[in-house]
């Protein structure tokens, strides 16, 4: 079971690999604020023109979304990571391909908050 493991977290890494050498896209319109203090709940609703609004999110929440991880897969960062929380509201000049919104919120995220990235694979236990 421990090597099943092994192998799914190698396959995960080599397939988001690929998003890496995609073109840079790149929404043309982005706000990120602050969520209110009493803010419930967490959002996400696709924009008119393939736009996207992202509600009362932490930034480790979005990058679940926009890397399509599981947050058990992402280590490190600031200690605000998973507790501060944001409204992101983005829109794109031109109406996306379907699987571009992702890779425009991988842009926004990592121009707003300043990511830096790399990948590994770790032993976790089950």
């Amino acid at each position: 079971m421990r090597r099943l493991l092994w192998t799914v977290i190698c396959l995960l890494a080599l397939s988001t690999r690929g998003a890496i050498a995609q073109p840079k896209v790149e929404f043309e319109v982005a706000s990120i604020k602050p969520a209110a203090p009493d803010a419930r709940g967490t959002f996400i609703r696709p924009g008119p023109g393939g736009g996207i609004t992202l509600t009362n999110m932490t930034l480790e929440d979005m990058m679940v979304v926009a890397w399509r991880v599981q947050p058990f897969q992402i280590s490190g960062g600031p200690p605000w990571l998973n507790s501060a929380r944001y409204d992101v509201t983005a829109e794109p000049g031109a109406k996306p391909q379907p699987n571009q919104n992702t890779f425009m919120l991988q842009s926004l995220l990592q121009d707003r908050f300043q990511l830096a990235f790399h990948r590994e694979t770790k032993e976790l236990p089950i």
